[in-house]
């Protein structure tokens, strides 16, 4: 059975198991003020493939070799996500915490 994405906007808010396919755009580090200001995990920009303007982060303790990194320009498959979605009426993105991603060929 083939999972069917859907926009972020049809989900609802609360961690879902049904898969999007997104183009990452923008990609930065988050850094809790640790004292050997190891990354922990990562924010990004993404379009979904509707066109839908994302925003996330994927947690976690990253590090610069973690298969968890995204890359700007490749396509993922997120496959376990939290939504939050935006509260002023469409004018930022809806807000993604990943827990599993896939990088698409």
């Amino acid at each position: 059975m083939q999972h069917i994405p859907q926009r972020i906007h049809e989900l609802q808010e609360g961690v879902s198991v049904r898969p999007i396919i997104v183009c990452i755009r923008n990609v930065w580090d988050i850094k809790k003020h640790q004292i050997d200001n190891t990354r922990t995990s990562i924010g990004f920009l993404c379009y979904d493939h509707h066109g839908q303007l994302l925003e996330g982060r994927v947690t976690g303790d990253i590090q610069p070799d973690d298969p968890k990194n995204l890359t700007e320009g490749d396509t993922y498959e997120f496959s376990r996500f939290s939504v939050i979605h935006n509260s002023d009426n469409g004018n930022s993105p809806n807000c993604l915490t990943i827990f599993r991603s896939t990088k698409r060929q």
